[in-house]
């Protein structure tokens, strides 16, 4: 459902932006080393997937118990 959607598909949209922003700054992706989601719907099982596509580098964490406060 999320799929059919576009949800998915919202984030990649976001990441984009996100990795030119840091192109723009001359910094790449393989320089981050740690993405930590935050907000109910990183909770959603494909969205840490999703991100990882974008930095493959990186780690990605999300802790359950801290999810829904924000850094």
């Amino acid at each position: 459902l999320m799929s059919r959607r576009g949800l998915y598909e919202q984030i990649r949209i976001g990441l984009q932006e996100i990795v030119r922003e840091l192109e723009l700054q001359h910094h790449e992706t393989r320089a981050i080393d740690q993405v930590l989601l935050v907000g109910g719907s990183t909770l959603l099982p494909e969205v840490p997937a999703v991100v990882d596509e974008f930095f493959p580098h990186a780690v990605v964490r999300q802790d359950p118990e801290f999810v829904f406060t924000s850094v």
